[in-house]
């Protein structure tokens, strides 16, 4: 996370950087809109991509529930949000929780869904009651603190801290067990492995740690990103991490080594989080270029397999549902959108066996206020009759 000065003023840099492209023809603009009508364009209600809307500012932080059948999200509007589904099978706010006197940078659930753990830059890690919204513990850190999760048995929190710390305190008493040093710069992110005996955390340092839970001892500093670390995960195996840095890319690690596997490329800029599904086949990266990709494993390594560009604002945040069939992304343009993999996938793949010659999974997904939703495959097959092709709409596009 950073201050919403720096976020803004990166977002004018970037608009000013684009402003200063070559302007194109009108006939090139022509040639654009054609070749854009050829795209399969799909409404939002097709994609099943339902966009939360309620939070006054930058949305930082958004996941779901174990049980799948709630949302949290942290905002800077000083607030947190929790979402759960109405009989229609849409999300609503169920309950805003206002008591944070500054930014909520991180907002996490409990194992049991019952509790919700949030920090901010007013120096606390504050725990709530979802039902209620009543605040059971305030833990003052005295700095900020960008991000909370709870241990697999629900008795710990682990905290990563702007005072390049990371903390470990109790839940019952908000007692700080062990204090984790080592890093340079303030740090990010921390969270735990699903067996909970180890924590790993990203730093503006440019390193992740990977840290014995039990003792606080640093077991190996990954070293490899050129640019500030913004997160790091466990796969659902524990035995990789991935991370995701200000460098643009995603690297996979071995927990058993701390060396890098594979560093994922293709983000235009700075990589903002990364996670795994629940059986570790692919991870999701959110990204300031306003992107999620979505990552592949297969025997070679991991490739991008899908992209998701609808957001109108540096994506922050994005995760998983337990089932895998759901992501939920929180946005810069303060929103949070659902994104339905099954729904979309069952649509593509009906539209590619309609044509004579299918299309490859791979697809990216798209949105421009003239045209609309538009789904383009990666790796389009050379179409029967003379339609101009995706990769050539998205060459014209880039020049826009």
């Amino acid at each position: 996370m950073y201050t919403r000065k720096r976020q803004r003023r990166q977002t004018r840099r970037q608009t000013r950087k684009q402003s200063r492209r070559k302007p194109r023809s009108r006939s090139d603009k022509n040639k654009t809109r054609r070749k854009a009508r050829t795209a399969k364009q799909l409404s939002p209600k097709d994609m099943a991509v339902q966009t939360l809307e309620g939070h006054r500012d930058l949305v930082l932080f958004a996941e779901y529930s174990r049980d799948g059948q709630h949302i949290v999200s942290a905002s800077s509007d000083n607030t947190v949000k929790i979402w759960g589904l109405n009989d229609k099978r849409e999300w609503v706010c169920e309950n805003t929780i206002t008591g944070h006197k500054n930014v909520v940078t991180s907002a996490s659930f409990s194992p049991d869904g019952q509790h919700v753990v949030s920090t901010s830059y007013d120096g606390t890690a504050k725990i709530w009651y979802v039902e209620t919204g009543e605040c059971v513990l305030n833990a003052d850190m005295g700095c900020h603190v960008f991000s909370a999760q709870y241990s697999p048995d629900s008795k710990e929190i682990v905290t990563a801290c702007g005072d390049r710390t990371v903390r470990v305190f109790n839940v019952e008493t908000g007692e700080c067990k062990h204090t984790l040093t080592g890093h340079s710069d303030r740090v990010e992110s921390a969270c735990y492995n699903n067996k909970g005996d180890r924590i790993v955390s990203a730093s503006l340092d440019n390193t992740a740690r990977a840290w014995n839970a039990k003792t606080g001892k640093c077991l190996h500093t990954l070293k490899g990103h050129t640019d500030c670390v913004t997160s790091a995960n466990f796969s659902p195996d524990d035995k990789t991490i991935a991370s995701g840095s200000f460098d643009n890319t995603v690297k996979i690690w071995s927990m058993a080594t701390g060396k890098c596997l594979h560093t994922l490329e293709g983000h235009r800029w700075w990589v903002k989080s990364v996670g795994f599904n629940p059986d570790g086949n692919t991870l999701i990266s959110a990204s300031s270029d306003e992107t999620i990709r979505v990552w592949g494993k297969d025997k070679r390594g991991w490739e991008c397999v899908r992209i998701f560009g609808t957001h109108t604002g540096m994506v922050n945040c994005a995760r998983y549902s337990p089932d895998s069939n759901y992501i939920v992304s929180a946005s810069d343009d303060n929103t949070i959108k659902v994104w339905n993999l099954l729904s979309i996938t069952q649509r593509i793949l009906a539209f590619s066996m309609s044509m004579k010659e299918p299309m490859s999974l791979p697809f990216n997904i798209s949105y421009d206020q003239l045209h609309g939703i538009s789904v383009n495959m990666l790796n389009p097959p050379k179409p029967p009759t003379p339609v101009p092709t995706d990769e050539e709409y998205s060459d014209d596009s880039d020049s826009d």
